[in-house]
């Protein structure tokens, strides 16, 4: 018996749920409207002359895009006027460096950091394995 009553009383919560849906109501949370992605970083690609990579990132708006600078990599910033793809330069320095130059590859931590001209924005970090080609 208690099994037939947990069925009804889930047919009547979908019941209940059906029409809102169908009248286009849409439920607690939900957004209405496109999704706009903000920032979205794609695969590097790697100079293996230089030891440096190109990182395509993908704005969805206009606004300041910062490759935070750490330890191990430089710096870079664009001010971007509208939605594009941007391909921001990654260059090791310090003890990345010289690992780099000395074994052929290293794992630099990168964060990418993007703010909005409406305010909103967004930040990614990940790890980048750069390579260089050692002539011994």
């Amino acid at each position: 018996m208690t099994r037939s009553r947990n069925l009804t009383l889930a047919a009547l919560a979908i019941a209940l749920m059906v029409p809102a849906v169908a009248a286009g109501i849409a439920p607690a949370g939900a957004t209405s409207g496109p999704d706009i992605t903000i920032l979205s970083v794609g695969k590097a690609k790697l100079n293996r002359q230089y030891g440096t990579a190109s990182l395509p990132v993908t704005l969805g708006l206009g606004g300041e895009l910062k490759l935070v600078g750490t330890r191990q990599v430089k710096p870079v910033s664009r001010t971007i006027p509208s939605a594009s793809t941007v391909n921001l330069k990654v260059v090791s320095r310090g003890k990345a460096l010289k690992k780099l130059n000395r074994t052929g590859s290293v794992c630099v931590r990168i964060i990418v950091s993007f703010k909005a001209t409406d305010g909103s924005g967004g930040r990614t970090s990940s790890c980048l394995k750069l390579k260089k080609r050692i002539r011994r």
